[in-house]
């Protein structure tokens, strides 16, 4: 990967709608290139995909809490669902924007996003505590958010 990929690539990051002109006006290469070098990036998973970033307050979403879990498999029957994994079953809700395996005194750091510290402690409470497995949570609720993306630093 050369400086004009990672220029293509800061540039998508920035705005995913700019066009392949506005790039190569950017670059200094050709837009066949722009196409190509896109392509490339496509196909080998640097680019995974292309999303709309919606406003989670205004979609109703104002709540973010991070719940810290610890997992017990002594409470899951391995035997009979030897395949059987918390984070797939914690990917299954909506909620749930983030899952993490982590190192330290916790096993899993969950972000998710619900529209009021009500319905997310019913979150926790109802759905995340039946998940097999789970032992312990420790949620913290978002007050301010200060920084967030999912832009890389290039």
């Amino acid at each position: 990967m050369d400086h004009i990929d990672k220029t293509i690539l800061r540039l998508l990051q920035e705005d995913s709608k700019i066009s392949a002109k506005e790039i190569s006006k950017e670059t200094g290469s050709p837009i066949n290139t722009i196409y190509s070098r896109i392509k490339k990036l496509e196909d080998s998973g640097i680019i995974k995909g292309y999303k709309a970033i919606l406003d989670d307050t205004k979609m109703g979403f104002s709540t973010t809490a991070f719940i810290l879990a610890n997992a017990d498999l002594s409470q899951v029957d391995l035997e009979k669902y030897p395949d059987y994994s918390i984070s797939a079953e914690i990917h299954k809700f909506p909620q749930v924007q983030e899952v993490f395996v982590v190192s330290g005194s916790w096993d899993y750091l969950i972000k998710v996003k619900g529209s009021t510290p009500t319905s997310l402690g019913e979150f926790v409470l109802k759905t995340l505590g039946m998940v097999k497995g789970l032992s312990a949570t420790m949620t913290m609720v978002v007050f301010r958010k200060e920084k967030e993306t999912l832009d890389l630093p290039i």
